[in-house]
């Protein structure tokens, strides 16, 4: 792919030039007629997945729904027979799809490239920064940091996501908007996690202030790359930290009166 390719619209080609065709087949339930309409439909399907031979995963799915359409032929089920061809090419479709991404995939590499060396000169700023003898870089020299990690825990995700999707054959560009913005949302998830588990521990122990040990603040840092890296983790930090302040307020003082009981005539 040359430079001006690469720049040059759009990302992803028009799916017209590189779906196959769904295969049309007649009403007719004769195995004269319909049998060589499966037949084709098959030899079709076959000749576009040699592509795709290497991947194993995709191998062995494409094959078994192959093997479903040809035992439906032979005991003339040709409606499901039918289905099953659709399926199969709604299957190779969505490989065919991934393997024609490789100009998003590319424009990816580049993205994320650009986001860690960002990543790698506010870190380098951050080191230099004195935060005790100038507490209006508070925020910089400490949550920024929160940030970072939140901010490398979406890119790991998002990598860890293209190169499986890739691999798999399964990519699907209408989550192409997800690979863009989630370094974004890894940073602004990992940064909501530590101040709400802090606001949380301020509530529950009842302190004013909270000055975590470094072993304390690599736990933070920790928390906010796994709340980056993984929204199920974030949701579940917020719900945990929610619940157990809204529990502590709640909860009933114990009653300084013992419960007498009733005279009994």
């Amino acid at each position: 792919m040359s430079m001006t390719d690469f720049f040059k619209p759009p990302m992803f080609p028009e799916p017209e030039k590189t779906y196959l065709s769904l295969a049309e087949f007649s009403a007719a339930t004769d195995p004269a007629k319909a049998g060589p309409e499966i037949d084709a439909a098959i030899t079709q399907l076959n000749r576009k997945a040699r592509e795709f031979s290497a991947s194993k995963g995709f191998t062995k799915a494409y094959l078994a729904l192959i093997s479903q359409v040809e035992a439906q032929a032979a005991t003339r089920q040709w409606t499901e027979a039918h289905k099953t061809v659709w399926e199969a090419t709604f299957f190779l479709n969505r490989a065919l799809e991934s393997n024609a991404a490789a100009k998003f995939r590319k424009w990816m590499c580049v993205y994320y490239a650009c986001w860690l060396l960002l990543l790698v000169g506010i870190g380098c700023w951050l080191k230099h920064l004195d935060a005790a003898d100038n507490p209006a870089f508070y925020f910089g020299s400490v949550y920024w940091r929160y940030v970072l990690m939140g901010t490398l825990g979406g890119l790991t995700i998002a990598i860890w996501g293209l190169t499986t999707h890739s691999a798999d054959l399964d990519f699907d560009r209408s989550f192409s908007i997800w690979y863009w913005l989630r370094p974004l949302l890894g940073a602004v998830m990992g940064l909501i996690a530590v101040i709400t588990a802090q606001a949380g521990l301020l509530a529950i122990e009842g302190q004013t202030s909270h000055q975590p040990a470094p072993s304390g603040k690599m736990i933070l840092y920790i928390l906010a790359f796994l709340a980056g890296f993984s929204e199920r983790f974030f949701i579940r930090v917020i719900d945990r930290v929610m619940t157990a302040m809204f529990s502590s307020e709640q909860s009933p003082a114990p009653s300084s009166k013992a419960a007498t009981p009733k005279n009994k005539r």
